[in-house]
């Protein structure tokens, strides 16, 4: 984590936030955990961060997976170097 915040502008940084939680795990079985978590979250999370997306279990996770590929490509230009 260090090395992204030396060597990453701020606006990289900022890109590249999301990751910050899964840089400060301190062993590997507990990073497993939380990809599982973010992959597959719970069905009442779900319920109450996708509401707008309808009752229906299969659109909140489509909406989940929407917001995933989201986050991920806004944090792909946060890992790129650094144009000098």
């Amino acid at each position: 984590m260090a090395w992204l915040l030396r060597h990453r502008g701020p606006a990289q940084r900022r890109a590249a936030e999301h990751l910050i939680g899964l840089l400060l795990v301190d062993r590997g079985r507990d990073l497993v955990g939380t990809l599982r978590r973010i992959a597959l979250p719970p069905p009442d999370w779900m319920a109450a961060r996708y509401d707008a997306a309808g009752a229906s279990r299969l659109r909140q996770y489509a909406a989940h997976y929407r917001r995933l590929g989201q986050v991920v490509s806004q944090a792909t230009p946060g890992l790129r170097p650094r144009r000098r």
